[in-house]
């Protein structure tokens, strides 16, 4: 017989112990689950996802950046075994239009700004900033917001990868177009910075701006057909505006282009540019180029024209431009030829000389052999020179100077001298210095006149008047001998200096060696003296030449005789500098010892203050 209220009171303890069962074996599904939703969404990537689970049941939350994603994360949690279901519970972002991100640096600080699509592009951003900057301070500003361009994780990390070589720039980022700014720290670096195209799919720009470099270097050099160009340009149209100034002055010529960007030119670079192609359209070889604003230009000339116009033209620069050197070879001369002509008080020196400093020398030489001569300087620069060429040419001078007209003329090494002389003895004194010319050189031709010496006509005595007596024979008186002719008083000439070293050291000195007050210090202004006394030294070298330093009477004569002795000794190591051989010359101070001009009056004391080369 069937007792229901007898069975139903043993059913409630088994509903009881099967719930305890279901509650006991739910924990340990849920935890396990759990768990393994955690490990799926950050595999996934997608760590926003958060799944709660109720038994084997799901239910996902979170906030996704796109629908997209928040349906691809509700796929990975169900995708885990042992789960029967998923809630997608999750929320999406609000899109963000457009899609702004910055990343800004001012040295160690970076700044970023804008949108990000999640927590793990967060991460993403700020690992790439340490790597770019190690030691960089981050502000982090950056807000979640949907909307997100496909491009955006490659386009960060680009901003990044640009910012670690710019110590200040700026990548800001639009939807999917990303401008870069900034300054390069070097050249290399600005090479790098805009050699590196935008990633594939992102539109914009990367504007760099160039380093300033000091010294501002820059160099044409012309080999063959062949100019190279290289060191720097101020922009790419002033980098393609010289190398059609180059095309431009060689038509013919390879143009070479190996000039990179950078700031810092010195005002009227191209103008300077173009002035050194038009020097270098003379030259066979050779290389222009500036430091700054400092010009230097070398090379071989084909011809004596094209020397003396790249020459002259080397001294013209354009404003604010500084000639530093200009080392032109001249070409090879052969014959060597040069003259010297006077006629009356007029002078012309023409022909070749090798430098600067001879062709100086010669025109002071000139000066002090005729004084208040009328000069004509028609001298040209030339290579093929023989050796004591300056010498020589300054021993012509001297002889020129006796004459009254004439020319002496070098041809090579053959010196001619034809002209004519005031007198018989200095015609005598001018023949007999061709005897002696200097080391190296020849006689070719002499012809020197001079007025005939015409002795007086003996006085014409009239005879005694014939007495005839006749028949007395007639006696006529023999005529009384003639008077001895009167003869001229003999001329004396003074005697002329035909040491060509020592004539061309007192013609140099006529502009004094000035040292600073109370100092062995030369002034650079004599700089340039010096120079010339060293070339004519050079020209003696079997030679000793004392150089006696001389001063006024200001101060002890202990004292300026020790300056004076300073002063000679600082005189001969400059010259010793300049490649002059020490052991040919003797310093000596002789401080207020040997005046002259009287001490009283600072015109006559500077000219005391001096220093004297005698040739010994």
């Amino acid at each position: 017989m069937c007792q229901p209220k007898r069975w139903l009171w043993g059913l409630l303890p088994l509903a009881v112990l099967w719930l305890l069962a279901g509650m006991f074996r739910n924990d340990p599904i849920q935890t396990d689950l759990t768990q393994k939703s955690v490990e799926q969404a950050l595999k996934s990537g997608y760590p926003w996802a958060k799944a709660t689970f109720d038994g084997r049941d799901a239910t996902l939350s979170g906030v996704s950046s796109t629908p997209a994603a928040q349906k691809l994360a509700a796929d990975a949690i169900d995708s885990i075994p042992g789960v029967r279901l998923v809630n997608n519970a999750s929320t999406v972002l609000a899109d963000a239009k457009p899609y702004i991100w910055s990343a800004s640096r001012d040295g160690a600080k970076v700044t970023l700004a804008g949108f990000i699509p999640d927590e793990a592009m967060r991460a993403r951003i700020i690992d790439n900033t340490k790597t770019a900057v190690p030691s960089a301070e981050i502000v982090d500003q950056m807000k979640l917001a949907g909307g997100v361009p496909a491009v955006f994780g490659a386009a960060t990390a680009y901003s990044m990868a640009q910012l670690a070589r710019l110590p200040n720039g700026k990548a800001n980022l639009s939807d999917a177009t990303l401008n870069i700014t900034g300054t390069a720290p070097s050249l290399d670096l600005f090479q790098v910075a805009t050699a590196i195209g935008l990633p594939a799919g992102i539109a914009g720009s990367v504007k760099i701006d160039l380093p300033t470099v000091k010294p501002y270097i820059w160099q044409a050099q012309k080999a063959g057909q062949a100019i190279t160009l290289t060191g720097l340009a101020p922009s790419a149209e002033a980098k393609a505006k010289i190398a059609d100034a180059a095309k431009t002055a060689a038509p013919n010529a390879t143009i070479v282009d190996q000039m990179r960007l950078a700031n810092g030119a010195p005002t009227g670079f191209d103008g300077m540019t173009t002035a050194a192609f038009s020097h270098l359209a003379r030259v066979t070889t050779g290389t222009a180029s500036l430091a700054d604003a400092n010009y230097t230009v070398t090379g071989a000339a084909p011809s004596v024209e094209n020397f003396n116009a790249v020459t002259a033209a080397a001294k013209a620069l354009p404003t604010g431009f500084t000639l530093a050197r200009a080392d032109i070879t001249a070409p090879t001369i052969n014959p060597y030829s040069w003259s010297a002509t006077r006629n009356g008080s007029a002078i012309t020196l023409s022909g070749y000389v090798p430098d600067e400093a001879t062709k100086a020398a010669n025109v002071v030489a000139a000066r002090a052999a005729v004084p208040n001569a009328l000069l004509t300087d028609q001298q040209t620069l030339g290579a093929g020179a023989p050796n004591g060429f300056a010498g020589m040419t300054a021993y012509a001078i001297g002889q020129l100077g006796r004459l009254n007209s004439g020319t002496a003329s070098l041809s090579n090494t053959a010196y001619a001298i034809t002209g004519a002389a005031p007198t018989v003895a200095v015609k005598d004194q001018a023949v007999g210095a061709t005897a002696t010319l200097p080391a190296g050189f020849t006689l070719a031709r002499q012809e020197i006149t001079a007025p005939a010496v015409v002795a007086p006509a003996p006085a014409v005595i009239p005879p005694a008047p014939v007495v005839v007596t006749p028949p007395v024979p007639v006696v006529v008186a023999p005529p009384p001998p003639p008077p001895a002719p009167v003869m001229p008083a003999p001329v004396v000439v003074a005697p002329f200096v035909t040491d060509t070293c020592q004539v061309q050291f007192n013609a140099l000195l006529n502009e004094p060696i000035l040292f600073d007050t109370n100092k062995d210090t030369i002034r650079s202004v004599s700089y340039i003296v010096l120079g010339r006394l060293a070339s004519v030294a050079k020209t003696c070298p079997t030679r000793t030449v004392e150089i006696g330093a001389h001063t006024d009477t200001d101060g002890t004569p202990a004292y300026n005789q020790d300056l004076s002795e300073r002063r000679a000794q600082a005189v001969v190591e400059y010259l010793v500098r300049e490649g002059v051989a020490g052991t040919m010359l003797k310093p000596a101070g002789f401080g207020e010892t040997k005046p002259i001009a009287p001490n009283d009056t600072a015109e006559n004391k500077q000219k005391n203050r001096r220093v004297e080369f005698v040739v010994k």
